[in-house]
This record gives C-alpha cells, sequence and structure tokens, in this order.
C-alpha cells in the first residue's frame, strides 16, 4: 500500500519540482486527485482508530470493546469452526500485557514474561470471518508475532 501524502496549500503545490511542467489545468487536476487520495487515506485511518478505540469488535451481538494500549492491530480472520492461535515471544528485557479480542465475544488476556513466548488460542464455534484485535501494553518488548490455524 502506498500512503498518500497531503498536497499542501495550492501555492506550495504549484512549486513542487514534479509540477514543473504541467500547464495549470493539469496541476489542477492533479492536486484534486492527490487531495482526495490523501483524504480517503485519513477517512481510512480515523475509522480503524474508532474501531481499535472505541466502538467494537466482531459485530452483531457479542461484542466487545477494544482497550485502549500503546500498539493495536487488527486482521481479519477467515475460519472454518477451529481454532486460531498467535504465538507471541518478547525480549530478555521486558514484559508485556496482552488483549486479543477474538471477534466472537471472547476475550483472551495474559502477560508474557521476558525472554519467553507464549500462545494464545480461541475455538470459533462458527465458521466465518472475524475481527480480530491484539493489544499491548509494552510493544517495544514484543519481538515475534506469529499466526496460524488448525485447518
Amino acid at each position: 500500500m502506498v500512503i498518500p501524502i497531503n498536497p499542501g496549500h495550492w501555492q506550495h503545490f504549484i512549486l513542487r519540482n514534479d509540477n514543473k511542467n504541467h500547464t495549470v489545468e493539469q496541476m489542477r487536476q492533479k492536486y484534486l486527485k492527490e487531495q482526495i487520495n490523501f483524504e480517503q487515506y485519513m477517512n481510512f485511518v480515523e475509522s480503524q482508530k474508532e474501531l481499535l478505540h472505541g466502538t467494537t469488535f466482531g459485530g452483531g451481538q457479542n461484542q466487545t470493546s477494544a482497550p485502549s494500549y500503546d500498539l493495536t492491530f487488527i486482521i481479519n480472520v477467515e475460519n472454518d469452526g477451529n481454532y486460531f492461535r498467535f504465538v507471541i515471544g518478547t525480549i530478555d528485557e521486558g514484559t508485556t500485557d496482552v488483549t486479543i479480542v477474538w471477534g466472537d465475544g471472547n476475550t483472551g488476556t495474559g502477560t508474557i514474561a521476558a525472554a519467553t513466548t507464549e500462545q494464545f488460542q480461541n475455538t470459533y464455534t462458527t465458521a466465518g470471518i472475524y475481527t480480530v484485535g491484539v493489544n499491548f501494553t509494552n510493544p517495544e518488548n514484543v519481538y515475534s508475532i506469529t499466526a496460524d490455524q488448525n485447518d
């Protein structure tokens, strides 16, 4: 994914090196396109923040609020009714608390001690696509994250 940059103010945009040989109309069209791309990207980022830090995971009736930690990521898991697992390892110098919102109403929590690897697993009772959120309190202490599922 290419992250669009903010084209900034028109007065600065027209002075950029990549606009030197364009007509005013070409620069206007390019400016509007960059501005729309940037605004769409920022709307996407804001919607992800809302999903992570205030609204809900999983949809439906079994919604769980995501805790507000320093690092959070979301993945969509397509599962056929079996388990899905994260294996998370920490560095020698520190621990981290982890919260996993599995998207089916279940939440897993735990503390991973320094220089260890812990497994967090959830068994889905119904096949489907689930939005899974993972949060860490000390993300600087996490050195590996792997995921797998029982096929």
